[in-house]
């Protein structure tokens, strides 16, 4: 349940900042969208493994994306996620 609503609270985030046809868009560009758009509302230096810390050292295992599946990478956006984005689209389009 928890995972819907963060799957849904994403699509419907990313709507905001999307004006493309997602028919159109292929899988890895829906894929790079979430990962810019996690880039964008970032809230601490460490949430991606490649990520430094305020003394500039590495984040690696301490990072939100190794705890929490934090989106850093294309590979970390499920199908799932890609056919909420496209169904949310559809509707609004």
């Amino acid at each position: 349940m928890k995972t819907t609503i963060s799957l849904l609270f994403i699509a419907s985030i990313s709507l905001a900042f999307d004006c493309g046809n997602p028919i159109k868009k292929t899988e890895e560009e829906i894929r790079e969208h979430f990962v810019n758009l996690n880039k964008i509302n970032r809230t601490s230096s460490c949430q991606c493994p490649y990520d430094v810390d305020s003394i500039g050292r590495r984040c690696g295992a301490r990072s939100t994306h190794s705890k929490s599946g934090f989106v850093c990478y294309s590979e970390d956006v499920s199908d799932v996620q890609i056919l909420a984005y496209r169904n949310i689209r559809k509707w609004i389009n």
